[in-house]
């Protein structure tokens, strides 16, 4: 709830390809920018997995900025950097300006250590109407609510669908789907949580129990585009494409039920997205 609400205190920068003089003067001039932001940024994200690489302009300019981020209090995180820019920058950097940056291996974890910097930084505003603590407290409490009404649901529709579904165990690290592999079924998770990843191998987003893996599985041969990897021990309950037709030739109203549960979960996860 935190997140969704101060979400936008998190500034992300996706860099491509090779930056020097002529390149970087715009890049500061929008990052600049991202600081006026209201609300002021809690934290920048520079993602350098797609840099191929720099001149002596752009470390410069990048020090100029993180100066300037260091005035206003943002943290500055960046991913993927590689040797030759984190040396760069601890030469050119002031040890006070240079220990405050936060350094991670990809995108995915400096986006979970912006997350991390936004949770900890979050405080009420005592010049809002009312109490923030109580709002936020009211947004979590309704949004566990929700979670509980989808998962009675939920469990009360695989009940029912029990004798048209298949049980798949996966251990921790086990692919649930692998990218461009011709899927058997739509997989109802039970139990367990995965993670869905691209072609470039970045988190995309969580499943958890009551969630559903490859809707398009349900109706027939499709190649997954993207990866659903088990974070931990997970059971679904698959759904085939056969037992899907007969239920549609069979069961109406339980056929319906399910489409009406699939469309407002992959409507939700589009809302957070």
């Amino acid at each position: 709830a935190i997140l969704r609400a101060e979400g936008e205190r998190i500034q992300a920068y996706h860099l491509r390809g090779y930056v020097f003089f002529g390149s970087v003067g715009p890049l500061l001039d929008r990052l600049k920018q991202s600081l006026d932001n209201t609300p002021r940024p809690a934290c920048i994200l520079l993602d350098f997995g797609a840099v191929s690489g720099f001149d002596f302009s752009a470390i410069n300019g990048l020090c100029r900025f993180m100066h300037a981020a260091q005035a206003v209090g943002a943290r500055v995180v960046l991913s993927a950097a590689s040797e030759k820019l984190e040396n760069g920058l601890e030469r050119s950097l002031p040890s006070a300006i240079h220990e405050n940056l936060l350094f991670e291996p990809d995108a995915d974890h400096a986006l979970e250590r912006c997350e991390d910097i936004v949770l900890a930084a979050w405080r009420p505003d005592p010049a809002a109407d009312g109490d923030p603590g109580d709002t936020l407290l009211e947004r979590v409490v309704g949004d566990m609510e929700r979670h509980l009404d989808r998962q009675v649901v939920f469990e009360d529709m695989v009940d029912e669908l029990r004798d048209w579904l298949e049980p798949c165990e996966y251990d921790a690290g086990e692919a649930l789907v692998s990218i461009g592999e011709p899927q058997k079924g739509l997989q109802l998770l039970t139990r367990g949580q995965a993670s869905a990843f691209d072609s470039t191998g970045a988190r995309l987003f969580q499943c958890g129990p009551g969630d559903a893996v490859e809707l398009r599985g349900a109706f027939g041969a499709h190649s997954a585009e993207t990866a659903m990897i088990a974070d931990q021990p997970c059971r679904t309950m698959m759904l085939t494409p056969v037992a899907r037709l007969w239920l549609e030739e069979n069961e109406e109203q339980l056929i319906v039920k399910l489409y009406r549960y699939l469309l407002t979960i992959e409507l939700g996860r589009h809302a957070h997205t």
